[in-house]
């Protein structure tokens, strides 16, 4: 979705304001989406991260 953003910002420019806005509103939902993965999977990495470690350092080579 990102690089069809980026391949039709271009013709964006010539559309009609109500179709900018709609590539605005789409470009600022992925970018948040985006950032909601991220945050996602920071908190498991920080809550499942040491046990995932314990568990690895525990098993055999």
């Amino acid at each position: 979705a990102l690089l069809a953003l980026i391949a039709y910002a271009r013709t964006i420019r010539t559309l009609e304001s109500r179709h900018v806005w709609a590539f605005l509103v789409l470009a600022a939902t992925v970018i948040l989406f985006a950032a909601v993965l991220y945050e996602g999977s920071n908190y498991l990495g920080n809550l499942a991260g040491p046990r995932l470690r314990e568990l690895e350092l525990a098993s055999s080579p």
